[in-house]
């Protein structure tokens, strides 16, 4: 079945084919039931695909019949096309998500879209549903099907955070606002790697070679700035220096990292979080899956994004032996960071003090690296970079750090300073060697 929607293709249509394909695919799945078959998600959509053919066709036999009108086999597989994203993917949002140049879609209403481009242009898009209604029912359907578990939208629970398939991270607001509000973050680099960033313009090839060793070290890093600077993108850049043969826990609140699918690593376990909806099953923390794999023989475990107490949990795991680990964390500046952590500690199930929050991250975290989107001269556009890369060093009262990787507005990138790298050694093993760099790669590209 064909993965990307048309644009011209009649709304009231569409949706009058999905709801007959959908009747249809409810009576199939009922009979394979009642003979003691069960379908799973591949054969339910492979079932749908063959639904959808159907079913247009007989549109277009009955568009023949009683109106002696045509319609064309390109139009047949338009609109399978649209029946397909409208059951499946996003509806009339896929044709968004399937432009490369997209980077945001900001939906306020079924009527109000602003499109934001990665070059910094941010224009009104159409419109994505016929009524507000409908753009909730949207919703709706892509939260029964995406993720590890179902997850409701409704005015018990007003807020809905999920990743679509095409790895793209929704947050949905409704009930406590006018209209129902729909913010989209494409993932428009799903299996990029570090050498790609230094083509993008995000690091030198010496921050790249540092970041590629510093994982293959096994050195704890926490990836640090603002919303929208590239943090996710980093990571699953980092991701992709971990050795073939370890094993990978991936721990997030909507799955999105897909490690799996980036094709350089088979042992990969995706831990997804789940809130409590007041039913039978009961809330599972991002926490509780951190601990979680202190038993589970991971090589790795990395939290795509700490936003509370999970970060404690995240660090004591480090500190019990799952070295290594990555993570990423809103910050205004890199060594805001160690407050960040002592804030989460603060109200943890452990009530830590600020203190011994920072006693913790000393101990069990090795860098932050900071990224920050900075406007390029050449070009007058924004560009994200890793603006600053840090070292812990150790513990006064506060996480002491020392920074090995500073910004210059002259080159654009982080370049090196004067700090001394406690780590050297360690990054020397792996081919990276710090005070003789000299950018030819053959250390780190592999």
């Amino acid at each position: 079945m064909p993965l990307s929607q048309p644009t011209a293709t009649p709304p009231e249509l569409v949706a009058e084919l999905r709801r007959e394909v959908g009747a249809a695919l409810v009576e199939q799945k009922r009979r394979y039931a009642s003979s003691g078959t069960s379908l799973g998600g591949d054969d339910e959509r492979q079932l749908a695909g063959a639904l959808i053919t159907e079913t247009v066709r007989s549109y277009a036999a009955r568009q023949l019949a009683e109106c002696s009108r045509v319609v064309p086999e390109g139009v047949q597989a338009d609109l399978s096309r649209a029946v397909w994203a409208a059951m499946f993917q996003a509806d009339r949002l896929q044709a968004l998500l399937d432009d490369p140049e997209v980077e945001n879609v900001n939906i306020i209403g079924c009527d109000t879209t602003f499109v934001k481009y990665a070059d910094g242009r941010k224009v009104r898009g159409p419109h994505v549903a016929e009524s507000d209604d409908e753009l909730v029912e949207l919703v709706r359907r892509l939260g029964t099907w995406v993720g590890l578990s179902s997850r409701p939208w409704d005015i018990t629970n007003p807020f809905l955070r999920l990743r679509l398939p095409d790895g793209s991270r929704l947050a949905a607001i409704g009930w406590v606002c006018d209209r129902p509000t729909v913010s989209i973050r494409r993932n428009r680099h799903p299996r990029i790697r570090l050498d790609d960033l230094v083509e993008l313009g995000t690091c030198s090839r010496q921050v790249a070679a540092f970041l590629s060793a510093s994982v293959r070290a096994r050195l704890t890093s926490a990836i640090a700035g603002d919303q929208g600077v590239g943090k996710t993108t980093l990571l699953r850049s980092m991701i992709r220096e971990i050795p073939a043969d370890e094993r990978i826990f991936t721990i997030e609140a909507s799955l999105e990292l897909d490690v799996a699918a980036m094709g350089a690593h088979d042992d990969v376990v995706a831990l997804e979080a789940r809130r409590s909806y007041g039913d039978e099953w009961g809330e599972i923390t991002l926490a509780d899956l951190v601990r979680e794999t202190l038993i589970q023989d991971a090589s790795r475990v990395i939290v795509g994004e700490c936003r509370g107490p999970e970060i404690i949990a995240l660090l004591n795991a480090t500190l019990g032996g799952s070295g290594g680990s990555l993570t990423t964390i809103h910050a205004k500046t890199a060594t805001g960071v160690f407050n960040r952590i002592a804030s989460f500690a603060v109200q943890s199930e452990e009530r830590l003090s600020a203190e011994t929050a920072h006693m913790l991250a000393a101990d069990a975290l090795e860098l932050v690296v900071f990224l920050r989107s900075v406007r390029d001269p050449r070009t007058g556009l924004p560009r994200r970079v890793v603006h600053e890369i840090r070292q812990v060093d150790g513990f006064d009262r506060v996480v002491q750090s020392s920074a090995l990787f500073t910004f210059d507005p002259a080159t654009m990138q982080a370049e090196p300073t004067d700090a001394e790298l406690t780590c050297a050694t360690q990054l020397a093993d792996f081919g990276y060697h710090h005070y003789s760099f000299n950018g030819a790669g053959s250390g780190w590209r592999r």
